[in-house]
């Protein structure tokens, strides 16, 4: 929902404090979805056992250090490889 939810309002153009802010706070959803799922499927098939504090913090580092590239991409341009342009929300190029 929350993917979703903030990729509409950064598609239908929603002011936010900068002009990527929509897809930059839709991120946070994105880099939750595989952990998540992996812990509801450990859950679902019986077998939260494995599911231990250190698996979950060892799942939380690729997250943290995600959303840290992204909102620190206007340094380092590791995220996305070109200057993103205000102007337009549709056009978006890869990184590196």
């Amino acid at each position: 929902t929350w993917w979703s939810a903030t990729y509409a309002l950064f598609w239908l153009g929603t002011p936010g404090p900068t002009p990527f802010f929509w897809l930059d706070v839709t991120y946070i959803g994105v880099v939750i979805v595989p952990a998540a799922l992996l812990a509801f499927s450990l859950e679902f098939t019986g077998r939260e056992a494995r599911l231990t504090r250190g698996l979950i913090l060892f799942l939380a580092i690729e997250p943290v250090v995600t959303l840290a590239l992204l909102w620190t991409d206007p340094w380092h341009g590791l995220f996305f490889g070109a200057q993103r342009s205000a102007t337009s929300g549709a056009i978006l190029t890869g990184g590196p």
